[in-house]
């Protein structure tokens, strides 16, 4: 029968595997598995290696923050098997020394027993003392430098992985840095021309549009129509370039207040849609940027109204608890769901649906994921197409 320590190197072989064959969501899943049999059998190795093997998945999943996280992590808890291993060391020498004292006394004892024999055994004995000595001398010389030997190479491998993470997150960072000021300056330049032409666009219609024919005026519309859906994705790219230069001003927040008005700005769509909203229980008050979790609260809401279903009554319930030192929201909604699919909806102009009735710029989730991130948390979602979909996001309390 397999022991959970078994199993756990069992999911450390199959995160490797996967990692290999460039699978991070199965490798990031069977990592976290042996990290959590490794806590509850109390194993710090397999614990270490487990958050070492997260460390590497998240750098290759382009989660540098997350990725450092677990290196830190991985980092104390080596601090900690050191510690173990200086107090094993300390007992095998502890043992040792018992074992040669005792050796010793009964070596004494022998010989009192053998100087009866004459000198000739006494001196046999000594050799044969002093010899069993020298070999657990020796012995025990040999275990510390294997181990000495072993710690130097487990150091020289760590210091070699943190040099390269840190490396490839600085290279990260500043290719990110630079992609952020071109999406800044680009969205910034062309809101002008867009806006002339929605201007224009909607003086030629006030002005022109009895002179036009049916076809040109539906081409008149579909140009007011899709220049407004640009200047909208610009305003939203704007603000997705700020989100990073803009610093996280941290506040006590009352939860409860915070959604409730939430949810009297987005009450007039709910209207509209049929849905009963509602706040489940008291909500745990916590620290963070009020402006920008309020975006967060706002973003997921919205989405939970817009892919309501319309044949039958929709709710979106809000929950919220705390969980040792972790804050967890939810965002429970019983509309349309999310088809099963491998592309990340978390990714900027990501279309959860691409149905005419269902409009947006792809970057609501890109949004809440950036600033989850920045208040070090993560944001996770669970759905079943045609019964619904719960956002669930986790902060430090």
């Amino acid at each position: 029968m397999q022991t959970k320590k078994d199993i756990a190197e069992a999911h450390l072989g199959l995160s490797k595997a996967y990692q290999k064959l460039g699978d991070y969501p199965k490798a990031r899943l069977h990592a976290s598995k042996a990290l959590n049999m490794a806590i509850e059998t109390d194993v710090l190795d397999e614990q270490y290696l487990a958050k070492v093997l997260l460390a590497q998945i998240e750098e290759k999943s382009g989660n540098p923050s997350r990725a450092l996280s677990y290196l830190k992590k991985s980092n104390a808890l080596k601090d900690s098997i050191d510690k173990v291993n200086k107090a094993q060391e300390l007992e095998i020498l502890n043992i040792q020394f018992e074992n040669q004292q005792n050796k010793l006394a009964i070596a004494e004892l022998e010989t009192d027993n053998i100087r009866k024999d004459g000198l000739l055994q006494i001196n046999q004995q000594r050799t044969r003392l002093l010899t069993l000595l020298s070999i657990a001398f020796l012995i025990a010389l040999a275990s510390l430098l294997w181990v000495y030997l072993l710690k130097q190479r487990t150091n020289k491998s760590l210091e070699d992985i943190n040099s390269r993470l840190e490396e490839s997150i600085e290279k990260y960072k500043e290719s990110n840095n630079q992609l952020e000021q071109f999406a800044h300056i680009a969205s910034h330049d062309l809101k002008s021309p867009v806006k002339t032409i929605t201007s224009f666009a909607r003086l030629l219609k006030e002005q022109s549009a009895h002179k036009l024919d049916k076809q040109e005026n539906t081409f008149l519309e579909f140009i007011q129509s899709s220049s407004q859906n640009l200047s909208h994705l610009i305003e939203d790219l704007l603000d997705y370039s700020k989100v990073n230069s803009q610093k996280v001003k941290h506040s006590a927040i009352q939860a409860n207040t915070l959604v409730q008005d939430v949810l009297d700005s987005v009450s007039d769509a709910a209207h509209r849609k049929n849905v009963n909203l509602s706040i489940e229980g008291a909500l745990p008050d916590f620290r963070g940027d009020k402006i920008k979790i309020g975006r967060v609260f706002q973003n997921l809401i919205t989405n939970a109204i817009k892919f309501a279903d319309a044949e039958k009554a929709s709710f979106v319930k809000i929950q919220g608890q705390k969980v040792g030192n972790t804050i967890e929201f939810k965002i429970i909604d019983n509309g349309i769901g999310i088809k099963e699919t491998k592309t990340d909806i978390f990714k900027p102009f990501t279309h959860l649906n691409q149905s005419p009735g269902y409009k947006g710029t792809g970057m609501g989730l890109a949004f809440c994921k950036k600033i989850i991130e920045q208040h070090g948390g993560e944001i996770e979602y669970d759905s079943t197409y045609g019964e619904g979909t719960t956002f669930t996001f986790k902060l430090q309390s």
